[in-house]
């Protein structure tokens, strides 16, 4: 947790606007059209995550595919098998050579110092760093690419973003994003450790839970016309990340990228919109994170 709190995730803002500006800039070098999602959303968080955790940069591209396979609910046993194997080994002769040779990165702290102290073994550095790798770049990656459709999408919303004053703006509507979109389904997985009464239900001890994040983000109860995205929603009460002991570990450094790349987007790439009708978009409707296999976009030379 101390790595990934505010003070820590914001001194992360350069690199993270550096790969920002870099995508743009290729974008723009291509001409007028690029696939949103394998030009921008999807390198960005990768590049973010492998350098927190001091991954080459070449590696990237290796976990991408991993996690891919690992969140796709249509994989099969054996393919889970072959792309965890692949990525444990990875891991493991990382946090090896990390421990002879550490740096300025999450995994040469956890292997010199938590593993050093016996806090943490080698095996569970390597589980550690295999959930922030897959965690780490898909949830936000999808979230940058369904943040910007849901901008299009949503013109009059999209003007408030691009044209407010207001210094609250961004971080309002990063909030907003994540509470309409709900990204991650079917969230914490809890069981009952006595009867409780929730919304007039009786769940008995024993029973398992499945929280269902986007069910509980449009709840009428807590707020206003829950089924409009309004960019100035007040007292924005989303559980997008989660909530208490489990609540998503990367949570600052996700609002991070999704308050450097949106905003960049919009302002670099004038006339930013769909080249294809929205019914064209293929969506990733058997995936564990939802979101898009692509969205192809144009803009103004």
């Amino acid at each position: 947790m101390r790595e990934f709190r505010v003070q820590h995730v914001e001194a992360r803002r350069s690199q993270i606007e550096r790969f920002t500006h870099e995508h743009i800039d290729r974008m723009l070098a291509k001409g007028t059209e690029a696939d949103l999602v394998s030009d921008f959303a999807l390198p960005i968080p990768s590049l973010a995550i492998a350098d927190l955790l001091g991954v080459a940069d070449g590696d990237a591209e290796l976990f991408q595919r991993c996690a891919t396979v690992l969140i796709d609910l249509g994989s099969t046993p054996e393919e889970i098998g072959l792309v965890s194997s692949e990525l444990f080994e990875f891991l493991d002769r990382l946090v090896i050579q990390k421990m002879e040779s550490p740096g300025d990165d999450l995994v040469s702290r956890l292997a010199t110092k938590y593993m050093a102290s016996g806090e943490l073994t080698h095996e569970e550095v390597v589980l550690s760093c295999f959930l922030l790798l897959v965690a780490g770049h898909e949830t936000t990656a999808n979230m940058i690419a369904m943040g910007t459709l849901a901008l299009l999408e949503h013109p009059d919303q999209l003007e408030k973003f691009r044209t407010s004053t207001d210094p609250t703006m961004i971080t309002n509507s990063i909030e907003e994003l994540l509470r309409y979109l709900s990204i991650v389904s079917n969230g914490p997985v809890r069981v009952a450790l006595e009867d409780v009464t929730i919304g007039g239900h009786l769940i008995r001890k024993g029973m398992g839970v499945i929280i269902n994040l986007p069910t509980a983000n449009r709840d009428p109860a807590a707020g206003a016309i829950p089924d409009v995205l309004d960019l100035e929603r007040k007292d924005n009460k989303h559980i997008a990340f989660g909530a208490g002991t489990h609540q998503c570990l990367g949570m600052h450094l996700a609002r991070l990228e999704l308050a450097v790349t949106l905003p960049a987007l919009f302002s670099r790439l004038q006339g930013l919109r769909l080249s294809v009708p929205l019914e064209d978009i293929p969506f990733r409707h058997q995936s564990l994170v939802f979101g898009a296999f692509s969205v192809p976009v144009t803009w103004d030379a």
